[in-house]
Order: C-alpha cells, then sequence, then structure tokens
C-alpha cells in the first residue's frame, strides 16, 4: 500500500501562521484584560474596606443587656473566657449566649497564664467550658503581664496554645501592640504573623492609619481604638473591623454557596461585587 501525503502550498503555510499569530495575539489580549479588571478589582475592595466598617465590643464581665449594644451600633462582641490567673471565665458562655440572642456575631479572647499549666489544657479547658456557643475566631492575648523573661519560652507557650485552638478546629488570632510583641516574643519573631492581628491604640480613631509594622505584621485585621467605654450597664472596649474582615470572620460558608474552585475569600470578594451592583 502506498499512501500519498498532499504537501501544502505556501498560501496554506502563510495561512497557518497567520492563525497561530492570531491566537496568540487573542490570548495576549484577553491576559492583559484579565490583569486590568483584577486591578480594578482590588481598587474596589480596598474603597470598600475603606467605606465600610464595622463596630464590635470586647468585655471582660457578664453584660446582660446586649441589645443594647446592638442598639449602640455593635455588631459583634467578644468575651473573655480564660482569666489571667489561670481559670476559665464563667461568665463567657453567658455573654455568649446574650450575644446570639441579640443577634450580634462573636469572636473570643483568651488571656494565658504562663505559670499556671500546659497551654494545650488552658484552650481545651475554654473550649469545653463554652460548647454549644456559636463563636468565630479565638483570640490569643499577648501582653505584658508575668511572661518569661526567656523570650524563647513565651514564643513556645504561644506555639503550643495557637497549635491547640486549631487542633480543635477552630481559628486562631493575635492580640498584641508594637509595644508588648517585641517585649513579650521579640519583634523579629515572625512565626505568627500569618494569623490575624488584632492591636489596640486609644486614639479613637475607627481607621488604620496609625499602624506601624510589627513581628511581621503588615496589615492588622482588627483595632481596638476605645479603651474602657461606659456602655450599656458595663464597661467595654470598642473595636473597629473593617467589612473585608468582617466578612471572612463571621459570614456563614457552606459548600454549597461556593463554586467550583472559589475559596472562601474568593466568595467575600463575590459577595462585595454583588453588592455593588445592587
Amino acid at each position: 500500500f502506498f499512501f500519498f501525503f498532499k504537501q501544502k502550498t505556501a498560501y496554506e503555510i502563510l495561512s497557518g501562521l497567520v492563525g497561530s499569530e492570531m491566537c496568540i495575539r487573542d490570548r495576549y489580549q484577553r491576559r492583559v484584560h484579565g490583569i486590568i479588571l483584577m486591578v480594578r478589582y482590588f481598587l474596589f475592595l480596598l474603597l470598600v474596606v475603606s467605606v465600610f466598617a464595622h463596630k464590635g465590643y470586647d468585655i471582660s464581665h457578664y453584660l446582660d443587656d446586649q441589645e443594647c449594644l446592638k442598639k449602640d451600633g455593635g455588631e459583634f462582641v467578644i468575651p473573655r473566657c480564660y482569666r489571667s490567673y489561670g481559670a476559665v471565665d464563667p461568665d463567657c458562655k453567658k455573654n455568649l449566649a446574650k450575644a446570639a440572642k441579640a443577634g450580634l456575631n462573636a469572636d473570643i479572647y483568651i488571656f494565658p497564664c504562663l505559670k499556671c499549666g500546659k497551654p494545650e489544657k488552658q484552650v481545651t479547658d475554654t473550649l469545653k467550658a463554652i460548647e454549644g456557643e456559636s463563636y468565630g475566631i479565638v483570640w490569643v492575648d499577648v501582653e505584658i503581664y508575668k511572661w518569661d523573661p526567656d523570650k524563647e519560652v513565651n514564643r513556645k507557650f504561644i506555639s503550643a496554645m495557637v497549635a491547640a485552638i486549631q487542633a480543635a478546629g477552630k481559628k486562631a488570632g493575635i492580640y498584641s501592640s508594637k509595644r508588648s510583641w517585641p517585649a513579650v516574643c521579640g519583634d523579629e519573631w515572625t512565626a505568627m504573623s500569618h494569623l490575624p492581628l488584632w492591636y489596640p491604640h486609644y486614639d479613637k480613631k475607627p481607621n488604620f492609619s496609625d499602624f506601624k509594622p510589627f513581628g511581621g505584621w503588615k496589615t492588622p485585621t482588627m483595632k481596638q481604638y476605645i479603651g474602657n467605654e461606659k456602655i450599656c450597664k458595663g464597661n467595654v472596649d470598642v473595636n473597629y473591623l473593617p467589612q473585608f474582615y468582617f466578612l471572612l470572620t463571621f459570614i456563614s460558608v457552606s459548600y454549597t454557596h461556593l463554586r467550583a474552585h472559589e475559596t472562601r475569600e474568593d466568595l467575600v470578594c463575590r459577595l462585595l461585587l454583588e453588592k455593588k451592583k445592587k
């Protein structure tokens, strides 16, 4: 058997090259268009973050009237759930229940005690005491208070506490400041900088314009900008949380909400864009 192959003419070869060139050009134009859209997308997100913000309160005692906090413009609360002298705060569970009843979102915070036993047990005791309640991030309070002079000891303790929170299926965050973090852990220690950062600065300004990087954090998640404010028959600290982080922290996400290959962050961005269209 003989097979004959038709030789292509110069015109056919040239046409093929032109077609390939057009394909490459179109692909390049689509890529450039995609980059432009992405830039616009992030500029919009920056605008949203700067314009829309949420107010919340952290509390270290039982607050009965949390409906009042909501009427005051609050959208979330962060009760203390572990005390600095090494005991679960019995008011935490009650505060979480009151928050849920008032329609407020909630995180919790742990004030660690270095000399009061293993960090893992402090976490498990805390989480066991609030079983059945709804909350988001478990914040680890790192401020200058009875830590070890050896920063490496403190680092290991904090790392173990964060690992225990994550092992329990919860999201961990760090509460600290540019003054406290270097004193407790050393500014050069950046191992926790992948976690959300909540920092205090009582300048009464609900924005991040005052923030100065430390411990590897370039951008914070939340700011405590008013301290010890008397509101709703209680003393609370007032916090600022931008829109983007509010959605990341408190939005209820199930797999049915996510599109193919879409991450939680992608979902938040999509919801923000859909909100803009409305």
